[in-house]
């Protein structure tokens, strides 16, 4: 092991000490190794309904990462918002490549205080001469939108709730 090696290891190890005497907790560990992680901050958050079918989508996403207790101590409302985009547009003015921009803003409500944010993502699915396919094409996009938005809001409820739990 020549000096650079020994160095390298010596700072990883440094790094990784530092990490845990800050207060980090990796954010996906498993719940069942509580020596890494705490009570799941977003037990206590109640998801509003959302409109449309989508919006039943979106809270089913929500509820499955949030896994709430019906303790209610905070609520979250949605407001969902999906349009649709041309990209593709072939010679005789038919389209064969569209974009589903789903857009959504979480407010938070807590005590008598809020938070909110926004959230976008966008699938692209192509047109085919097939009504159906088109159809579940275009589902299916939107669905993958709404998966990642749950895991973004996801990610930045758990930050927003631990700083707030934390005082």
């Amino acid at each position: 092991m020549n000096r650079r090696q020994a160095l390298t290891g010596l700072s990883a190890i440094t790094a990784v000490s530092l990490l845990g005497g800050c207060g980090f907790r990796p954010l996906y560990a498993s719940s069942s190794d509580s020596s890494f992680i705490g009570e799941n901050p977003l037990k206590g958050v109640s998801i509003a309904l959302i409109e449309d079918r989508e919006g039943q989508m979106l809270r089913n996403f929500l509820i499955d990462r949030f896994q709430p207790d019906g303790s209610n101590r905070y609520t979250l409302k949605t407001e969902l918002t999906i349009s649709e985009q041309n990209l593709g547009v072939a010679f005789d003015s038919t389209t064969t490549r569209s974009r589903v921009v789903v857009s959504a803003r979480f407010i938070l409500y807590y005590q008598d205080n809020s938070y909110s944010f926004v959230s976008r993502s966008a699938g692209s699915y192509s047109t085919v001469l097939s009504d159906y396919g088109t159809l579940v094409a275009r589902q299916d996009a939107t669905e993958r939108s709404l998966r990642e938005i749950a895991d973004e809001a996801k990610v930045r409820l758990v930050g927003f709730l631990t700083k707030l739990e934390a005082g």
